[in-house]
Parts: structure tokens; sequence; C-alpha cells
């Protein structure tokens, strides 16, 4: 019967809504995580009939050393995890120099950032631009079943 009355649901019920993100101790796990990750190498491999060798090259010191000109490997990976486990899908735009070689990898705000299916498939819309799937890097930690 206590759940029933007006003070029993004002007990039970908290004021105001809160995401779990913004609980310390989920913040704190998800950091952890990030760290763990942004520690890791990116190691470049290639198959050959003696089995996988390292790739070192401007590509795999651009992926694992220097990906964006303001962000060490460590800052990025860490930006990429968080953001995977807060908001479920990560968008890095990938830019180029004249020469056609990778230049830095620029992650998108994910409040920015929204998907826009098509039919048979989807469009990425930044700042009034619509990117297809394979103009971006998206890394999808809770894919749409739809």
């Amino acid at each position: 019967m206590y759940v029933s009355s007006l003070d029993g649901w004002e007990t039970l019920l908290c004021s105001g809504y809160k995401p779990v993100t913004s609980c310390t101790e989920v913040q704190t796990a998800i950091g952890v995580y990030a760290s763990l990750v942004a520690n890791m190498t990116i190691q470049l491999m290639q198959n050959t009939p003696m089995g996988d060798v390292r790739i070192r090259n401007g590509l795999s010191r651009k992926l694992d050393i220097e990906p964006h000109r303001y962000m060490t490997h460590q800052t990025f990976m860490t930006n990429l995890v968080r953001v995977l486990m807060t908001h479920g899908n990560q968008v890095t735009v990938p830019k180029y120099n004249r020469e056609g070689y990778l230049d830095e990898l620029e992650p998108l705000p994910p409040g920015q950032v929204s998907f826009v299916s098509d039919g048979s498939g989807y469009s990425i819309m930044y700042q009034g631009r619509s990117f297809a799937p394979d103009e971006v890097l998206h890394f999808p930690l809770n894919p749409d079943p739809d």
C-alpha cells in the first residue's frame, strides 16, 4: 500500500532525470577503459606467405603516432573510446593533402553528427554537410538494427 500513496511514489522516484553517463563511477570506468585502449599500439599488418609482417611507413606512423595535428595517439584514442562508450557511435573524417596522402584524422563532435537513413543505406550529416559512409571512418559500438 505504501507505493500507491503519493509519499511512496515521491520516495521511489528521484527528482529530475540524469543520464547514467553523468554518474561519477561510470565516468571513472569509461576513463579506465579509454586509458587502457589509448596505451595500446596500433600496428599495420600485411599478410605474406611467411605470415603477418608489421608495416612501418607513413600511414602506420599517421595512425599510431600523429593522427591529428593537435592530438597525440593517446588523446585521439581516448576521445574515440569515450565517445563510443557514451554515445555509441564515433565518426572521424580523414583529411588529405594535395598529393592525396592522408594528412590527419579529424574526430567529429558526437552532438553535431546525425545519421540519416535513405532506404538502402545511410548518410552522415555534420554541420549541414552530408557524407557517404565510405567518406568517413564510422566506429559503431551500438549499431542500429534497422
